[in-house]
């Protein structure tokens, strides 16, 4: 079974999936069932909003896996091309500078080679039989409720209404505030923590380079129980210029420190 996870933030919703830049979702079952956890019911709008996000990164995720499985072939052919074009360019075109011009021809047909058989890959129809099994899935799935994430929503929105130097300051132990405990009313499990936390950051670092940057050295100061003033006052300035979401940031660092307590509920 596949879990996803709808985190319900104000003005958006988090989506979160084992289909992010799978490259290995081709070797997979595509008949697994798929089910999107929520903290509450899901209306029909979400729905459409987290089958089609998924399709997105189902579509991806298949072609990086075409990409990977066609990597060696696609190599092989491009560099024959370039092997073809070089000798042709040297035996049949005399020109005053030796060897440079077929360089350069035999390059570009080669390049061309690659990319030509990487879209025809894509749009191949193992590719797009493959696409399909998964979203049938996708089409399939269950939505559930799951009380735990309510506990991440409502601390997203505590987060929230902190003013920015507040948090910041908090967060890097600038000041004597300390942010409340990260705690859930009812027990929890690692599998879930494990998951939802290593997608969820994943995800967030890869669509925003300053936030994979920043991540680790809030993390580790704030593991050292240090002081960071210059930190925090950076914190403050890429949160005004829009470079950052600090209390969307903050959680993630905030659940990465969580000790999960044991016990399942994903049942």
């Amino acid at each position: 079974m596949a879990n996803c996870y709808i985190i319900k933030d104000k003005g958006k919703n988090h989506i979160i999936t084992p289909f992010y830049k799978d490259k290995e979702i081709g070797n997979k079952d595509g008949e697994d069932s798929v089910v999107f956890f929520s903290s509450s019911s899901v209306n029909s709008s979400e729905i459409d909003e987290s089958r089609i996000y998924t399709y997105k990164e189902i579509d991806n995720s298949v072609e990086l896996w075409i990409q990977e499985k066609r990597y060696f072939p696609r190599l092989i052919i491009s560099a024959f091309v370039f092997l073809i074009v070089y000798f042709f360019m040297s035996l049949v075109i005399r020109d005053p500078i030796p060897m440079l011009d077929e360089l350069v021809g035999s390059t570009i047909a080669s390049i061309a080679m690659w990319y030509y058989i990487s879209t025809k890959d894509k749009k191949g129809p193992i590719t797009n039989k493959k696409k399909l099994e998964i979203k049938r899935a996708i089409s399939n799935s269950d939505y559930k409720e799951l009380p735990a994430l309510i506990t991440i929503e409502m601390y997203l929105d505590y987060l929230r209404g902190f003013d920015i130097i507040d948090l910041s300051d908090s967060l890097l132990n600038v000041d004597q505030r300390r942010l409340k405990p990260f705690e859930f009313a009812d027990k929890t499990n690692d599998v879930f923590m494990k998951q939802l936390t290593s997608r969820f950051k994943r995800i967030e670092k890869d669509n925003n380079s300053i936030v994979a940057k920043y991540f680790d050295k809030i993390y580790d100061s704030r593991l050292e129980k240090k002081k960071d003033e210059a930190l925090s006052s950076k914190l403050i300035q890429l949160d005004r210029d829009a470079k950052i979401d600090l209390p969307l940031l903050s959680l993630l660092v905030i659940m990465s420190e969580y000790k999960v307590k044991t016990a399942d509920f994903l049942n």
